[in-house]
């Protein structure tokens, strides 16, 4: 795993402070984004629900919109990578 740049540990601890409530959502939907394996269609638009059901709420801070904005693109990216002829997808 990279290692955080300063800011991005800033911006952590920034979210933390100003809305700790919402940690347990960023942090389940990170974990989903691990689970994508690229060789099934219907399980990688499964996980890619999934996030969105994690992160189905409004966040309170700038931080944090930018933050689900980043892992809902990030997440329809690797759903979608062997769609368009850069990944292999067996059939299912």
């Amino acid at each position: 795993m990279p290692k955080a740049t300063n800011t991005q540990r800033q911006r952590l601890t920034a979210l933390i402070k100003d809305a700790p409530a919402e940690i347990p959502h960023f942090a389940k939907a990170a974990e989903l984004l691990k689970a994508f394996t690229g060789l099934s269609i219907s399980g990688d638009r499964q996980t890619l629900k999934k996030i969105q059901t994690a992160l189905d709420f409004e966040p309170l801070t700038e931080g944090g919109q930018g933050l689900k904005k980043n892992i809902l693109s990030e997440a329809q990216a690797k759903a979608t990578a062997g769609v368009d002829g850069n990944g292999w997808f067996f059939i299912d």
